[in-house]
């Protein structure tokens, strides 16, 4: 029986791609377009950005900060699980669903989401890349967790009459209430803009590599 050599096979993208044989599904997975959504999250992060910085100065600013945050929060989960379906890398410890889900548990979604993020960015570059989304991933969570911290505020009211004294003490919320707070919110917000774009940048390199 004459032999017969094998089929060549087209070079594969990163490990963690559509088509690459250690990690991809068995049909074709279609590509999720993160590149549209780029540039509009890296505006919608530097104005809130801006905007953070001003709140405790500037009048309104506090209601538009909010619903900026509002509106950059749906397009950046969009972004996040567009991204995710892109890196299917067996190796995630949570699926696609997770990348929105995960910011609605309690308690848990202070470790879900970064490590949604993190293995998204991972699957798209080379081991010995990884620092490159590691860091700008750590600033953002480290950031992001204290601009909530920051933001509870204790306040005591002290009640003196003829025959006593009393002290009431009232937990508060309040986002840009201080300068740190603030500065939490803009440094969250800017360095959230690098890991979009790292990631998309890292995403677009691999299709263009399959």
């Amino acid at each position: 029986m004459p032999y017969a050599p094998p089929a060549v096979q087209a070079p594969y993208g990163p490990a963690g791609y559509p088509g690459h044989p250690a990690y991809a599904s068995p049909e074709p997975r279609r590509w999720e377009n993160v590149s549209s959504l780029r540039l509009p999250l890296l505006v919608l992060l530097g104005a809130e950005a801006v905007l953070a910085l001003v709140i405790s100065v500037v009048p309104l600013a506090g209601l538009l900060h909010v619903l900026l945050f509002l509106v950059t929060a749906v397009v950046f989960l969009v972004w996040l699980h567009r991204a995710r379906r892109n890196a299917v890398a067996v190796r995630h410890q949570f699926g696609p669903g997770w990348a929105i889900g995960g910011w609605f548990v309690p308690l848990a979604n202070v470790y879900i989401p970064l490590r949604v993020v993190l293995d998204t960015g991972w699957a798209a570059v080379a081991p010995d890349r990884r620092a490159t989304v590691t860091w700008p991933v750590a600033v953002w969570w480290a950031c992001w967790v204290l601009s909530w911290v920051t933001a509870f505020r204790l306040t005591m009211t002290e009640r003196v009459t003829a025959t006593s004294r009393s002290a009431e003490f009232y937990a508060g919320f309040d986002l840009g209430a201080t300068w740190l707070n603030s500065v939490c919110l803009a440094l969250a917000a800017a360095s959230l803009a690098v890991v979009v774009h790292r990631i998309t940048v890292d995403q677009e390199r691999a299709v263009r590599t399959r």
